[in-house]
This record gives C-alpha cells, sequence and structure tokens, in this order.
C-alpha cells in the first residue's frame, strides 16, 4: 500500500511540474508566424534558463567543445570557450511550414564569446604567434536557422524532434576581438596586429570565427531539440 502510494504521489509531482514547466507555452496555428514569434519570444527567457525537470540545459550562458579554426598558414585552436547573452536574443522572424515539417527563424543576439586560444602562422599576411585568453564581443549577429523536424509518439502523444539543420550567420554591428599575450605580451608587435583586427574584425569573424558558430549553432540546436521532445506537440501548436 505505501509503495503504491508512493508511486502514486511522484506520478501527480511529475505530471504537475510538466504542467507548471509548458503554462508560459502560447500555442500557435503553424501559419501564424506572428503568433509563432511572440511564442518565442515569451519562451526564450525560460528555455535559456534551462528546464532541469525536464533535462533541458541551460543556454545561457552556454559551453562549447574546444575547436580549431585552422586557415591557411594560421593554426588557431579554441578552449575553454563559453558563449555569452544569449538570453538577450531578439527573434525577427519564425515561420513554420507543416507540410514540409520546417520551421525558419531569424535572430539578433548580443553574441559574447570568451575562452582560451592558441595561435601560430600567419594571419591577414602577418606573422603572429600568442597564447591566453580571447573574447569576440560588443556586437550583434544575425542568424538565421532553418530546422526539419520529425514526428515520433511518446505517452501516447506527438512530439517533435530535429532530424537536421542548416543556418548562415553575419555580424550586423561591429565586434571587438581581443587575443591576450600576443607575442608573449610584446606590446610594440602587439598594437599593429590589434590595429588590423579592429580594421579587418568582419572579415575575421566569417573566418577564423566560423568553427565557434558551428559549435555554438550544434549546441543551441541540441537544446531545441531536447525542448520538443519534451514537450508534447500538443501543447506546442494549435492544428488548422
Amino acid at each position: 500500500m505505501l509503495n503504491k502510494c508512493l508511486f502514486v504521489w511522484i506520478s501527480y509531482f511529475v505530471a504537475c511540474s510538466n504542467a507548471n514547466a509548458v503554462s508560459w507555452i502560447k500555442p500557435c496555428k503553424a501559419s501564424d508566424s506572428e503568433c509563432l514569434l511572440t511564442s518565442a519570444t515569451l519562451a526564450l527567457p525560460h528555455i535559456a534558463n534551462g528546464i532541469p525537470e525536464l533535462g533541458i540545459p541551460a543556454i545561457d550562458p552556454l559551453p562549447l567543445k574546444d575547436t580549431e579554426a585552422n586557415t591557411g598558414d594560421l593554426k588557431l585552436k579554441f578552449t575553454n570557450v563559453t558563449i555569452y547573452q544569449l538570453s538577450k536574443c531578439e527573434f525577427k522572424s519564425f515561420t513554420r511550414d507543416p507540410v514540409k515539417s520546417t520551421a525558419s527563424v531569424v535572430v539578433h543576439c548580443p553574441t559574447v564569446i570568451k575562452g582560451l586560444y592558441k595561435m601560430s602562422g600567419t594571419l591577414l599576411f602577418v606573422e603572429v604567434f600568442g597564447e591566453g585568453d580571447f573574447a569576440i564581443e560588443g556586437g550583434i549577429m544575425r542568424t538565421t536557422t532553418d530546422l526539419q523536424l520529425k514526428t515520433f509518439t511518446k505517452d501516447g502523444n506527438t512530439h517533435y524532434k530535429v532530424s537536421s539543420f542548416d543556418y548562415e550567420f553575419e555580424p550586423k554591428t561591429k565586434y571587438t576581438l581581443k587575443f591576450g599575450n600576443l607575442y608573449n605580451g610584446d606590446k610594440e608587435k602587439t598594437a599593429p596586429v590589434e590595429k588590423i583586427m579592429n580594421d579587418a574584425w568582419k572579415e575575421l569573424i566569417l573566418d577564423i570565427g566560423k568553427p565557434l558558430m558551428k559549435e555554438g549553432m550544434v549546441s543551441t540546436v541540441n537544446v531545441i531539440d531536447k525542448f520538443f521532445k519534451a514537450i508534447a506537440a500538443k501543447d506546442l501548436e494549435i492544428v488548422d
């Protein structure tokens, strides 16, 4: 009898936790892009902070895997990288195609990326080397993400999952790139390189920043996938 009561209590607790977890979701018709945009905006703070009871990790801050950005004669490795301020992203558009089972999202994010780096070789025709802290910050990043969705059944309910995705990114406003301890801290040698980074910031972000953005997108979409898998489709959408 005690075990039965305990099972009922646990089941009730889990059910209530899941209901509370989705109480802030605004279900929308797939054709209602304005509603989808509003719903995504309302959901972002909750997803950004994570929903532990549903196994959904936080995305602000978002740790990334170590990655390399080797280009031409430059060897560049990033470690202990973290992206900040994703909770401050602004949704610009959100569209769904229920026939093709796709979703497309455009966001502007005040992305801040920090971690450790190690580089050696040629950067924009200049010989460089260094190892230390790095930061890419101060700008707004525009990202367009296209999700391919599939459905599956769990506990009698239909759920979505992300089967594949594609993305594009572009910095909308100027970023500052900081690489500490270049030339072992030689300020005289560092000054010209810092000027080059300041002048060619966009080219560098689109080049050496590409692997960082890829890891960031993979990690973010993994969280979105966990969210879809945890929340039943009936709690996310209104069927036309």
